[in-house]
């Protein structure tokens, strides 16, 4: 997946990011984040894995995402 096509899924209802080089719909994942759906749409459509890491560096970004892994970036 390239760059230009990961940033066309950047709305609340086609949310992608990429995280250490896979790509994740996490459209679905919104309902369950706890910060909300605003949180995850800014990171929408982007490499999120520096913000992530800001955020959740104890936590498995992969392992908890892996439902809705896309495929690798």
């Amino acid at each position: 997946i390239t760059l230009a096509e990961l940033q066309q899924h950047c709305t609340v209802e086609d949310a992608w990011v990429a995280l250490r080089g896979k790509v994740y719909s996490i459209t679905e994942y919104r309902h369950y984040h706890p910060g909300g759906d605003e949180i995850l749409c800014n990171a929408a459509g982007t490499d999120c894995t520096q913000l992530f890491d800001r955020h959740h560096r104890w936590v498995s970004g992969e392992g908890l995402l892996k439902k809705w892994c896309a495929r690798a970036s």
